[in-house]
């Protein structure tokens, strides 16, 4: 019984668990990474802020879309079983899901889903093609969707 504690006391000794110190300059205690046994270690990473694990304070929003069923429950599109490529020669709806510069709005902001956002930008762009929207602005027309819905406008 006695070896393997002393087996568990050596291994918890050697696990590369960060170490603690107390009275940092803007926390109370600081979390230090240690150094790797079979490492190569250079001047530079004696130092304090070399060692502090550095974790970044802002946390931006991911780019990508909405998850499957959340983008199920608010894309139109898909609630109505419509296919946006249908609405190519229809500006009011397709002014929703672009920006002022006349691009096209990513799926973090339109909430539609994979397939309906794919099939959005083929509409846009057909609409550019054919001269029915403007291809470096955007004229803002009142349209059949909500305005609530389109995001940031």
């Amino acid at each position: 019984m006695k070896e393997a504690s002393k087996f568990l006391d050596s291994v918890a000794a050697e696990s590369p668990a960060p170490i603690r110190i107390e009275g940092g300059p803007s926390q109370d205690t600081l979390s230090v990474r240690p150094f790797a046994s079979t490492s190569i270690i250079r001047p530079y990473e004696f130092t304090l802020k070399s060692r502090q694990n550095h974790f970044s304070p802002f946390k931006r929003p991911p780019r990508v879309g909405p998850p499957r069923d959340e983008a199920h429950q608010r894309d139109y599109f898909h609630q109505l079983n419509l296919n946006p490529v249908d609405y190519a020669c229809h500006p009011g709806v397709l002014n929703h899901f672009m920006s002022p510069m006349g691009k096209i709005n990513s799926r973090s902001i339109t909430s539609l889903t994979r397939k309906s956002q794919r099939r959005l930008g083929k509409a846009i762009r057909r609409s550019k093609k054919m001269g029915i929207m403007p291809t470096f602005s955007l004229r803002r027309q009142q349209g059949a969707i909500p305005s609530t819905y389109a995001g940031a406008m």
